[in-house]
């Protein structure tokens, strides 16, 4: 997967790759449309205490 700013230098960088990587057939996918990047939040602090004291 690459990431460019246009087709074209998309293009010159699977070019590339195909000279190192010596393969001839290929095919290069482009995405239609961009989604929204938001940031994962695998861990959330306020949503669990680490250590909690165990009440009985």
């Amino acid at each position: 997967m690459v990431h460019c700013k246009s087709n074209e230098d998309a293009k010159e960088i699977a070019k590339q790759i195909e000279g190192q990587i010596d393969v001839h057939e290929y095919r290069i996918l482009f995405s239609s449309r961009e989604f929204k990047k938001t940031r994962v939040e695998y861990f959330i602090e306020h949503e669990f205490e680490i250590e909690k004291p165990i009440t009985a």
